[in-house]
């Protein structure tokens, strides 16, 4: 079998199903400019929660937008998860399979770690609350341990692209680039994480990798495992006369 070629069949009890496919890869290169859309509207979040907040407050809308770009984006990442499950065999496959796995967990940092946060702080800054007690408890929560327990849905967001490159890689669906420049994207991401114009140049060649993912899939034409099965030459039975 040419190992260039996407096979369907099926993973974690789905129905083998091109559709599915079809949706899970352009679901995949739709997130990318949302998450990048979110990105760049929403506030900038470096410094300590009393600099957050007055950010926000100027701009409380946009941060809102951002938001409900994340909620999105995350949906958009979590389907693709759903589409691409077990959808590339042969050559590179299992590894593709655990990388779509584990980006469908990572789907749950952007929507708790980044949509999640983005609206506790609209909500924060409402003008009917008090912005120094409410940005003195928003501190607390930040700075304390228990957002730690969201380091690994971090490092599944991280690491489950960066899988499903290089098993597409190994597959011949998409070049060896992919997969690195979202790893190194994703590295310099989190190293200047806060500051917003430095995320922003960070976060587009991730961007730019998870929407080549995609469309390396879009490109092939999937197949069933039938039809993916070489041809079965018929067997002749001699007849034999009385």
């Amino acid at each position: 079998m040419n190992p260039s070629l996407l096979t369907i069949h099926g993973g974690l009890g789905l129905v083998p199903s091109p559709t599915r496919m079809r949706l899970g890869a352009y679901s995949l290169v739709a997130a990318a400019p949302v998450l990048f859309a979110a990105d760049l509207v929403r506030s900038d979040h470096s410094g300590k929660a009393a600099r957050q907040f007055a950010e926000v407050a100027a701009r409380r809308t946009p941060e809102l937008l951002s938001a409900g770009l994340f909620l999105i984006g995350a949906v958009l990442l979590g389907l693709a998860a759903f589409g691409l499950a077990g959808t590339v065999g042969g050559r590179g496959g299992r590894l593709a399979s655990i990388g779509v796995a584990v980006s469908g967990i990572g789907a749950l940092w952007i929507g708790i770690g980044r949509a999640m946060y983005s609206f506790l702080l609209y909500a924060a800054t409402n003008t009917d609350l008090d912005h120094r007690g409410a940005s003195t408890v928003f501190e607390g929560i930040t700075d304390s341990l228990g957002f730690t327990i969201f380091l690994p849905l971090l490092l599944a967001l991280i690491g489950g692209p960066f899988l499903l490159g290089v098993g597409l890689w190994r597959a011949r669906l998409t070049p060896p680039w992919v997969p690195a420049l979202w790893l190194v994207g994703a590295i310099a991401f989190e190293a200047v994480e806060g500051d917003k114009l430095a995320e922003a140049a960070t976060f587009g060649p991730m961007m730019l990798a998870l929407a080549t993912l995609g469309l390396s899939l879009v490109r092939r034409q999937p197949q069933t495992r039938s039809q993916a099965a070489p041809p079965t030459a018929p067997t002749s039975h001699a007849s034999s006369s009385p």
